[in-house]
């Protein structure tokens, strides 16, 4: 069995959260895959296609994403906190909202990726490929010392430190 869907009756309401923990699914073909609100926290994914993958508000945290193919896949209100995302494709990706909070971003292409309003507290995008000033200024909470030199050296690019949104964190994390 590769992953279970949680059933937990509650008032009549039914949860249908597709449980893939700590899974190892590496070099998976899941493009297109319907993965929204997915719990595939710490899961193994590395060189996975999930292009066009739906992981909106998907539990990714700590999640292994390395060389992964996440072009054009929505992850709008996805949970990244800590994961593992060197060399993955993120091409047209919808990261709106995301938590990306000290997520490892070393050479991830990031060419158009939407980061409007997205976390990146600790994010490492130093190395991150296509990031774009204007990216940068849409999302929350990043250092210029955290981002590629050629957006770390523009004078009139400031700082947004720190101010992290409870929301984004579970009781785990608080």
């Amino acid at each position: 069995m590769i992953g279970r869907r949680k059933l937990e009756h509650e008032e009549g309401e039914k949860d249908h959260t597709l449980d893939l923990r700590e899974t190892d699914l590496r070099g998976a073909y899941l493009r297109d895959a319907r993965l929204e609100g997915a719990n595939l926290w710490s899961a193994r994914l590395e060189g996975a296609n999930l292009m066009g993958a739906r992981l909106e508000r998907a539990d990714l945290r700590y999640t292994r994403l390395e060389r992964t193919t996440l072009v054009e896949a929505r992850l709008e209100e996805a949970h990244l906190r800590g994961a593992r995302l060197e060399g993955a494709h993120f091409e047209v990706a919808r990261l709106e909202g995301g938590n990306l909070v000290r997520a490892r971003l070393e050479r991830a292409d990031l060419q158009g990726a939407g980061l409007e309003g997205a976390h990146l507290e600790g994010a490492d995008l130093r190395y991150a490929i296509n990031l774009t000033r204007d990216q940068v200024e849409s999302a929350h909470c990043y250092t210029k010392k955290q981002l590629p030199e050629d957006l770390r050296n523009l004078a009139d690019l400031e700082d947004r430190p720190h101010d992290v949104d409870e929301s984004h964190q579970t009781e785990a994390e608080a």
